[in-house]
């Protein structure tokens, strides 16, 4: 039998907390930290979660908190309120209210097309449509100026043709919405708005229902008729039967809501936070989290952080993370995630799966190079976690920005420029959606080890519809020679290939050294000084550093790549060695017979790790 918080008798679990000791904490006893506690992150049953067994195993422990453990959760909970990480009260009522006036507008707006398409004004009346949340909001960890993930629900008579027709002309002409973007060809159709100052992305499913009822629950397959839906209205109801399955599969949702903010806190700031270019996204860390909360069900935040470490350092991948088991029946006639069945599902390299039909892999873009970061970063998280505990380290350690431009000596730049801010919204999102690919390519490039790509963004403060991405390059060790451009060039050509590419939609790849990155990468446009090391007693030449550029414009590059020559310089530590130039359109990078010293920094334990190959980005030559 689990044991589990809801399942406890409650005399005995208050018996367990009066044995607690004295320790001040802010001027509070544990006692207080501990009472604090249990009204807060839901030690007391909670009604919405009855007791049954969560996840798919035994728990690993159902040990309650330590004195410690108390202390450790309330300290970490002061520092993610100090990062700003929650809504106030006046917050929180304002996204109330713009709910509840959107949920007015849809309603009415379905009444008026039916009665337009004849029926009577009282069956328009209960025809009725319904305004669902999912994502952060829906979960309950969303931060202060964060999007609401709406999703409105339509009965059979309402398309969504009509969707992006009339509503969105009733949204447009609405005196509080503001920047109205409608994007119905992408995967998930969606149109995208201002309300009232805050922002909402809202989704449309059309039920096979001829009204909405009040009580309706998207969890319920028989109400929702997935059978007899079109794909588009089964993934945008994916989004909230996903949010609320994983509430329902928790133990504690208190518990869960701190260790989650923690997570994607830590997640943000390491810079492994984007589905987009290969990392996890929100719903992928949420599922990880929930994972944990399963396996110490009685566990503080405190507890769960470290044990998140703990297990995903020592997780045997490809091996699913899954929160209950996966339905591959059939019966519904919906394709789910199944290995067994699917060659493709075969080789996801970290499958975290959806709990809600159809069971899906919400993490087929992680590469083997993001896989490896995150790898990483388990670790160091583990690290830090431990010393923690000991007393070695604070919270605040934890939270360290991962140093992405100090850590490489080698970068590609990929800048993307449009002429309007439509253009650029849409031509930067499609070049951010392709960086993974890149980084595919890379992986089969020899002599590459690894690609990181930054999920950061860069605008230029000059030109607000330029911006930029950035690629860590990781060389073997011993590298000699590498030739980049059969990557470079299929990933122009994809570029350029797009459907909807105009003529001043434009981009280019190049290659950079640490020290030529542009300030506008770095905290405040301010470089780090780095520390100038001995020069050696014979001093290379010092050569121009030159240096040009892919460009996608009018011009398609051609299949030779003369379009794409480079020539890049290495770097060594604040002067540039020339290293022999090979005849124009050389597409190799040499190596320095001569072995340069290791750089010292001790910044970030991550930080300080020697790249290998990093002979290679001291060299010049490449393209």
């Amino acid at each position: 039998m689990v044991v589990n918080t809801h399942s406890l008798n409650m005399l005995e679990f208050q018996h367990k907390m009066s044995n607690a000791s004295s320790l001040p904490y802010n001027g509070k006893t544990v006692e207080e930290v501990r009472r604090k506690h249990r009204l807060r992150f839901g030690v007391i049953p909670d009604p919405l979660n009855p007791p049954h067994h969560y996840g798919v195993s035994t728990p690993v422990s159902t040990n309650f908190p330590t004195d410690e453990d108390l202390v450790l959760t309330k300290k970490l909970e002061d520092l993610l309120f100090s990062f700003n990480l929650f809504e106030n009260e006046e917050q929180r009522t304002l996204r109330e209210v713009v709910l509840g006036e959107l949920n007015v507008i849809v309603n009415d707006w379905v009444r008026d097309i039916s009665m337009k398409k004849g029926l009577s004004e009282q069956l328009a009346q209960d025809a009725g449509a319904k305004i669902f949340t999912f994502g952060s909001y829906r979960l309950g960890v969303n931060n202060p100026g964060a999007d609401i993930d709406t999703l409105c629900v339509v009965p059979k008579h309402v398309t969504r043709d009509e969707f992006f027709d009339s509503l969105q002309e009733i949204l447009v002409n609405h005196p509080d919405v503001t920047d109205l973007a409608a994007v119905p060809d992408a995967y998930v159709p969606v149109m995208k708005m201002y309300f009232k100052g805050i922002q909402i992305d809202l989704l449309c499913a059309t039920l096979s229902l001829p009204m909405i009822p009040e009580e309706l629950d998207l969890l319920d397959d028989r109400s929702c008729d997935l059978k007899n839906l079109d794909d588009k209205s089964v993934l945008s109801l994916n989004g909230c039967r996903v949010t609320d399955q994983i509430l329902r599969l928790v133990p504690c949702i208190g518990n869960f809501r701190l260790t989650l903010r923690c997570i994607k806190k830590w997640a943000g700031v390491r810079g492994v936070y984007s589905n987009v270019v290969g990392f996890l996204g929100g719903v992928a860390w949420a599922m990880l989290t929930a994972r944990i909360c399963q396996l110490y069900p009685n566990a503080s935040p405190s507890k769960l952080v470290t044990r998140f470490f703990r297990i995903f350092t020592q997780w045997n991948w490809p091996v699913p993370i899954l929160l209950t088991e996966v339905d591959t029946s059939g019966v519904l006639g919906r394709k789910v995630w199944n290995p067994q069945m699917n060659v493709k599902d075969r080789t996801h390299l970290m499958p975290i799966i959806t709990p809600a039909y159809p069971s899906m892999n919400s993490t087929y873009n992680v590469s083997r190079s993001t896989m490896r970061i995150m790898q990483e970063e388990f670790k160091r998280g583990e690290q830090i976690t431990i010393d923690i505990e000991a007393g070695k380290k604070k919270w605040e350690d934890l939270f360290e920005p991962n140093n992405f431009f100090s850590r490489y000596k080698a970068y590609l730049k990929i800048q993307c420029h449009a002429e309007n801010e439509a253009d650029h919204l849409k031509w930067a999102g499609f070049v951010e959606a392709k960086v993974r690919f890149l980084i595919l390519k890379l992986e089969h490039t020899q002599k590459i080890e690894y690609g990181h790509p930054n999920p950061k963004m860069f605008d230029f403060s000059t030109d607000p519809y330029y911006s930029s991405y950035f690629i860590g390059l990781c060389f073997e060790k011993e590298t000699r020679q590498v030739d980049l451009t059969p990557a470079v060039l299929e990933f122009t050509r994809a570029l350029h290939d797009w459907p909807s590419k105009k003529d001043t939609m434009l981009a280019e790849v190049s290659y950079v050294k640490r020290s030529q990155l542009p300030n506008y990468v770095f905290p405040d446009g301010v470089p780090p000084k780095r520390r100038r090391r001995r020069r050696s007693s014979q001093p290379a030449k010092e050569t121009e550093e030159k240096s040009e550029n892919t460009e996608i414009g009018d011009k398609h590059p051609n299949n030779n790549g003369s379009d794409n020559e480079e020539k890049v310089q290495g770097e060594n530590e604040g002067e540039d060695h020339g290293a022999s130039k090979g005849e124009e359109g050389d597409n190799k990078v040499e190596e320095k017979s001569e072995k340069q010293e290791k750089e010292k920094d001790t910044a970030d334990p991550m930080d300080t790790e020697k790249q290998e190959g990093e002979e290679v980005n001291e060299k010049s030559g490449f393209f």
